[in-house]
């Protein structure tokens, strides 16, 4: 393709998912007037295997983003019950403010439809190459672009394109969710560790009045699961949810190292592409939104220097976070430990608050402003 034919962008962002359409929103909220592209290969909406549920600190950071009324119909989660691995005990509290949920399917088509309306194009395409040259990316030899960001998920063409390698196989997990009926009235999050040869691993069911998001992972890949014994897991613990096999749908989880690797020259990466899920709760739409957020700003700021300005806004905004659910997490390793914490927060509220903290995405106080 000739030179005058490839098309010039300020900031190109491969994915617009989560992470993709905030790094978009993120670059135009800076600088209005930037060219801004967002790839993907699919057709929006689309599904994406995930728990469906929006932390407090998910929905902070669309406040940020000035994109808050994605979430307008979004199904209130006010409390949830943590099962220890033998069943017993349970842990039950209410969240001191709601967390959300919505579909992916949804969520992901309106925050790419806000990128748009923001200024945003949206181009349909499969992503394959990357050459670095001086001052700019070239994309597949048909863009341009000042500065890439790889929003592209867990099998990331973007980190492969730059030479990072994939994500360790003992830090990545391995989940699989469904949908069921809704149950009015009795909305709210069941989380079930689960016991056996999938160790460390939990299930979740996420109920609202109109459908349930229902779901097991492991998170170690090591262990070898299988779909087959992630269904079966999923039907032990939650047979009577009633999951609609053609729901079925699975997703590996690329688990923070507390220490990632966001990038390479004019290339960032951000959400799974960096391997940003919490390590604690596999959650992974939170830390995709900001880290998104970040980088978008990055990019545009200074476009010569975005990778260690982003470096730094990662670390100030989520660094010590990250760490710190890492060291946590390797106490998911003990399943001895995971049921003494069960049953000291069932008896204590103070340490319920603080289970609550970290599965929401930190301490209602500190929600948007983490680390």
């Amino acid at each position: 393709m000739s030179a005058q034919n490839v098309q010039p962008y300020d900031l190109l962002v491969v994915g617009a998912g989560p992470a993709g359409s905030a790094a978009a929103l993120a670059a135009l909220q800076a600088a209005p007037a930037a060219r801004v592209a967002l790839v993907d290969r699919a057709a929006f909406p689309r599904d994406k295997a995930c728990g469906d549920g929006l932390t407090w600190s998910a929905a902070a950071t669309l406040r940020e983003l000035g994109v808050s009324e994605v979430l307008r119909d979004a199904f209130p989660i006010d409390g949830f019950t943590i099962t220890a691995p033998a069943g017993a005990p349970r842990l039950s509290s209410t969240l001191p403010r709601s967390a959300y949920l919505l579909p992916r399917r949804v969520l992901d088509a309106r925050l790419a439809a806000a990128a748009v309306a923001h200024g945003a194009e949206l181009l349909r395409a499969r992503v394959r190459r990357l050459a670095v040259e001086d001052g700019y990316v070239l994309v597949d030899e048909r863009w341009r672009a000042r500065v890439v960001v790889g929003a592209d998920g867990a099998g990331s063409s973007v980190r492969a394109s730059i030479g990072l390698g994939a994500h360790p196989r003992r830090q990545t997990g391995l989940a699989i969710r469904g949908y069921g009926p809704g149950r009015p009235g009795q909305g709210g999050l069941d989380v079930r560790f689960i016991p056996g040869r999938l160790w460390p691993a939990y299930g979740w069911a996420f109920h609202s009045d109109t459908f349930t998001n229902v779901g097991v992972g492991t998170f170690d890949v090591t262990t070898c699961p299988t779909r087959l014994t992630l269904v079966e897991a999923l039907h032990a613990q939650f047979g009577d949810a009633a999951v609609d096999p053609a729901s079925l749908s699975g997703r590996l989880l690329p688990l923070s190292s507390g220490g990632p690797r966001l990038g390479l020259g004019r290339v960032l990466l951000v959400g799974d592409a960096a391997a940003l899920v919490d390590p604690l709760t596999g959650e992974g739409v939170h830390t995709a939104l900001i880290s998104g957020m970040l980088a978008g700003r990055a990019a545009v700021a200074a476009p010569g220097a975005a990778l260690p300005a982003y470096r730094h806004a990662m670390q100030v905004r989520l660094g010590r976070r990250l760490r710190r659910l890492r060291w946590a997490a390797t106490g998911y390793r003990h399943r001895r430990a995971v049921t003494a914490l069960v049953v000291a927060g069932a008896h204590n509220r103070g340490l319920a608050s603080t289970i609550t903290g970290l599965a929401m995405g930190g301490a209602p106080g500190t929600v948007g402003h983490l680390g």
